[in-house]
């Protein structure tokens, strides 16, 4: 079973495997619990997150007013076109793959999750599997163990959990028990890493604003 914990305690469970008890926070935080009805979802204003293609030649910008892409280090912006559904609408997360910079996937809280694969050109909504489409966090599988997973990637889905894709976000499931031991559901950002002793395809880190946390048994 998956459990989540503290990073700044997760190294002391690591050659225990997952199958040990949660590590308990270091900080008091009560249990999660069944939630309301969805409250609205509010981030700062300005710029959200950054990303640079593989062959360095664009960076991206996702921001509280759109999508922006630079084509001289940030020296100036262009805004990206988008849909006219979400044109108007924050983006708060980028992805772009390694081996296919021409393939890019953007999320937010109010758009959902959308994919391009001519490098912004054109877009494509892909989380039409899942029922809540706030988007608070977006991560590439980082690919190579134990196997080849170069279309994976994950979502945090507001107040439901992960959720994961195997073919560029053509599909997608909840991953087990995604939930549990983690005490702060506010997760903002996800990273996955093929650090090796995964029992399955590696390891996912979730930020919130009283900390990080890692999956032990893995996506």
């Amino acid at each position: 079973m998956k459990r989540m914990f503290l990073l700044g305690i997760v190294f002391v469970a690591v050659l225990s495997a997952c199958a040990q008890n949660p590590v308990a926070s270091t900080t008091s935080s009560p249990s999660p619990t069944a939630v309301a009805a969805a409250q609205p979802l509010t981030r700062a204003e300005g710029v959200q997150q950054l990303a640079m293609d593989a062959r360095g030649e664009k960076l991206y910008k996702a921001a509280s007013d759109g999508l922006f892409v630079s084509g001289d280090e940030g020296k100036t912006w262009r805004k990206v076109a988008l849909p006219n559904e979400i044109a108007d609408k924050g983006v708060s997360q980028i992805a772009l793959r390694k081996e296919s910079p021409e393939t890019m996937f953007i999320a937010g809280e109010e758009i959902g999750i959308w994919r391009s694969r001519d490098a912004g050109a054109s877009w494509k909504q892909v989380n039409n599997e899942i029922a809540n489409g706030r988007i608070t966090a977006l991560t590439l599988h980082s690919n190579g163990y134990p196997r080849d997973e170069s279309k994976g990637l994950y979502v945090w889905v507001d107040r439901v959990g992960v959720f994961e894709s195997h073919d560029d976000g053509d599909s997608w499931k909840q991953s087990a028990d995604t939930k549990v031991g983690l005490s702060n559901q506010d997760v903002t950002a996800l990273t996955h890493t093929a650090l090796e002793g995964s029992m399955n395809t590696g390891w996912l880190y979730a930020a919130t604003s009283s900390g990080a946390y890692l999956s032990m048994d893995c996506f």
